[in-house]
């Protein structure tokens, strides 16, 4: 989903037009925030997302989801990556790397 005229929603499949960005991006962490409840500790949450071109415009939709997640696990790394051919959309693609915190030391595990 891109934050310019981009009206189908890809939550429902794009079968419908209720799609609206900033709630996109909401609705996206509360999914992550259901996985981030299964993680064990320590464990790792990995996200692909690409940023994406539409209309003249970028829209940053990994760095936003990064951003948004962020808050919530630690942001381990961005992998990069490398398309022979990438799609035209795609400005550039990333495996996003959480992690949920540990135990802390001496706590019932």
């Amino acid at each position: 989903m891109n934050d310019i005229d981009h009206p189908q929603n890809p939550l429902t499949a794009y079968r419908s037009l209720d799609g609206h960005y900033e709630t996109f991006l909401a609705e996206l962490l509360e999914v992550f925030l259901a996985v981030k409840r299964c993680l064990r500790p320590n464990g790792y949450l990995v996200v692909n997302a690409a940023n994406i071109r539409a209309g003249g415009s970028l829209t940053p939709l990994a760095w936003d989801i990064a951003s948004a997640v962020r808050s919530h696990l630690a942001f381990r790394a961005a992998t990069y990556l490398h398309w022979d051919i990438p799609p035209p959309l795609v400005s550039g693609d990333y495996c996003l790397v959480f992690q949920k915190a540990g135990v802390p030391t001496g706590a019932p595990g």
